[in-house]
């Protein structure tokens, strides 16, 4: 049996084991976690170790929640890819656990650690810390809702109208913008654009909306370019087969009517954010703006006719609804709808009763968060919400 004294002697050295060990991942958390709240949480812990105020009791408690949901860290557990500050919570715990296991001598007894172990100790958990933070930075720096400049934006339908002046008014804020068209030699105010600001802020790219096959090709060539965007303008529209409101009425739709219409505004968003994810081309986050129309909506429709059109832009509607929920689960991917208004340009034949310039430069404002909540939202230029 084993003597009264070397029980208290195991009990003693347990204790200053468990002390050491704890106030190691209180280092630890400090260290690679330093959010005010740890470090709130820390100091409130110690200041009543210190004083025994106002509860006594609540470090010994600290200290026991801890150490329990350590052990809970060496059983192998895993924990799911979308929580990595959990992944880097355990590496160091398990990296403190073995230091403070590693400070047991082969009789037993625990040894206090010499100031050149915790000088690496404090080296390991530093080095650690600043490669979390280079992680971090690789990131993009941008969050939905933010100030649009410096920033990359891609624009599709860019090279007329509405497109157009958006690509305008954010290379005046010093963004990069991706701009596109179907045919890149008839772009002529695209490439003057290019001329002004540089290739380097200004990029014109071939892209036809209503062709998967083009879309994924597009996509491609700005991986391969190592292209990273910031925020998606789907903006690239049509208001039907032919210039003008020509099929607008219920006795002259037709399916090919219907069905273009159709796989232009409403098929062609959702492929070219499906692609320029795929192809990992989007940051995390990201911000994807759908331009769709009031006239989509089912609640302000006290007019009728514009079949083709109305139904496209309901149905963007509806794809925007499920984006905002899936791509923000999955990709952190912010997705919301723009009304630009009765815009006066060549797809309205000048009919509008706004100019390019309001409408982009209330766009943006949407697009800054300066109306409300972005995700799921829907906002025309002016900042008014649209109901569905």
């Amino acid at each position: 049996m084993q003597s009264k004294s070397e029980e208290m002697q195991r009990k003693t050295t347990g204790e200053e084991r468990n002390n050491f060990f704890f106030n190691l991942c209180v280092y630890s958390c400090v260290c690679v976690f330093p959010s005010s709240a740890s470090k709130r949480r820390v100091k409130k812990v110690e200041t009543e170790k210190e004083t025994g105020c106002p509860s006594p009791c609540r470090f010994e408690e600290k200290k026991e929640n801890t150490l329990n949901s350590l052990n809970d860290f060496g059983g192998g557990h895993s924990y799911p890819t979308r929580k990595p500050q959990r992944r880097t919570k355990r590496i160091v715990l398990m990296y403190a656990r073995t230091l403070a296991t590693s400070l047991t001598s082969t009789s037993g007894k625990f040894v206090s650690p010499s100031s050149s172990l915790r000088t690496r100790a404090s080296h390991h958990l530093q080095n650690h810390h600043r490669r979390r933070r280079f992680a971090t930075s690789a990131m993009s720096k941008y969050t939905p809702g933010d100030a649009l400049t410096n920033v990359t934006v891609v624009v599709t339908g860019s090279n007329r109208g509405i497109g157009l002046q958006l690509a305008k008014e954010l290379l005046e804020n010093d963004n990069v913008v991706v701009t596109t068209a179907r045919n890149v030699g008839k772009a002529k105010e695209l490439l003057d654009l290019q001329s002004k600001y540089g290739e380097d802020k200004v990029r014109v790219t071939e892209l036809d909306v209503g062709s998967e096959a083009s879309v994924k090709q597009w996509a491609s060539n700005l991986a391969k370019d190592k292209i990273k965007v910031d925020v998606l303008i789907n903006n690239a529209g049509i208001i039907g087969t032919e210039p003008g409101y020509k099929k607008w009425t219920w006795d002259l739709v037709d399916q090919n009517e219907m069905m273009e219409v159709f796989r232009v505004n409403s098929v062609g968003p959702l492929i070219v954010s499906q692609q320029l994810l795929k192809h990992n081309v989007l940051n995390r986050p990201a911000l994807i703006a759908n331009v769709t129309s009031k006239v989509g909506s089912v609640d302000d429709n006290g007019s009728g006719k514009g079949y083709a059109y109305r139904a496209s832009k309901a149905a963007l509607n509806i794809i925007n609804k499920s984006m905002s929920i899936d791509l923000k689960e999955e990709f952190d991917c912010t997705c919301m709808l723009l009304h630009p208004g009765w815009v006066q340009t060549d797809m309205t034949e000048k009919r509008g009763l706004i100019e390019t310039p309001e409408c982009a430069k209330g766009l943006i404002k949407a697009l800054e968060g300066k109306y409300g909540p972005l995700n799921g939202c829907w906002y025309d230029y002016k900042g008014d919400e649209i109901p569905w």
